[in-house]
């Protein structure tokens, strides 16, 4: 059960967050293998965990391929404008 919270929370996380901090929590906090496991035991076990698992992987990979633009797209406007 608080696996399943967590994972809600997680989901939630990293919507709301920016692409650096995804990227951050790939990198560092090896967020995918972690979101892998609760998906895998969800698949198992827990209905909900794997639902929720899957939500927060999404939101984890998703701008995978766009955060450098992303990023790179913000950062020449703050630029240009001193």
């Amino acid at each position: 059960h608080d696996a399943y919270h967590s994972a809600r929370c997680l989901g939630v996380l990293f919507k709301g967050c920016g692409n650096s901090h995804r990227i951050r929590a790939r990198r560092d906090m090896d967020a995918k293998r972690v979101v892998a496991a609760a998906l895998e035991v969800g698949c198992r076990s827990h209905a909900k965990l794997e639902d929720a698992s899957r939500v927060a992987m999404t939101a984890l990979v998703t701008d995978d391929d766009e955060s450098d633009e992303g990023e790179g797209s913000e950062e020449p406007k703050v630029t240009t404008s001193l």
